[in-house]
């Protein structure tokens, strides 16, 4: 597909897999917090809201990550799966998950905060129960293991590790927009909902969708 990308200069651009957008999303030390939302739609659920250049997008950022981090309830609604290129960490608060990232022997490890898993993922772990807040946890046992994070949750999750600061790049997606102008208000309407303050650095576009770095002060 022919994009147009505006970073540093404006250039046309053809993609043909996750590979040619990875310059555009280079490694990120810290938390890349990647999320898509719909101009019309207001579901939720990221496979009505997706479009193929997003999904190469995704690819790209899980590529440059070395652990991804999602909630249960993120996990169970999108059906995850294990990814082929960082370990996956599930947040949840259920003793219990069933999902697909735990159904079959992965790659890459599959980390759960349950005391213990019995699953078929030969590669899945229990890592412990949360103890106080999901962002204190969470900085305590990702301290010295993991430097480049990606987050991929709903807008709750987000909005407590963005508190904190702990997020350092929001990467939006904004799908079934008319304009640039339209697509550029829906995702600085979403970062404020977010509470982050952040300074736009590269959109891609195809049609219309609108792909959207942002650079976190």
């Amino acid at each position: 597909m022919q994009v147009s990308v505006q970073a540093a200069t404006q250039t046309s651009l053809n993609i043909d897999s996750f590979e040619d957008l990875i310059p555009f999303y280079p490694k990120l030390r810290g938390i890349r917090y990647n999320h898509v939302v719909s101009a019309i739609n207001s579901s939720q659920h990221s496979d009505l809201l997706t479009s193929p250049l997003d999904r190469l997008a995704l690819k790209a950022i899980r590529s440059q990550s070395e652990l991804i981090v999602t909630t249960g309830l993120t996990a169970r609604t999108e059906k995850l799966k294990a990814s082929a290129f960082a370990d996956l960490l599930v947040l949840t608060d259920q003793p219990k998950l069933e999902l697909p990232a735990l159904d079959e022997t992965s790659s890459r490890k599959v980390l759960v905060t349950t005391e213990k898993l019995s699953v078929s993922n030969l590669n899945a772990h229990a890592v412990g129960t949360i103890q106080g807040s999901p962002t204190s946890w969470f900085t305590g046992w990702v301290k010295g293991k993991y430097d480049s994070i990606a987050l991929e949750s709903g807008i709750r999750t987000a909005m407590l590790f963005a508190a904190e600061g702990l997020i350092a790049e929001a990467c939006l997606t904004v799908t079934s927009a008319s304009t640039q102008h339209q697509a550029e208000a829906i995702a600085k309407d979403f970062l404020i909902q977010l509470g982050l303050v952040a300074k736009q650095i590269q959109s891609i576009n195809d049609a219309s969708t609108w792909l959207f770095r942002f650079s976190v002060s």
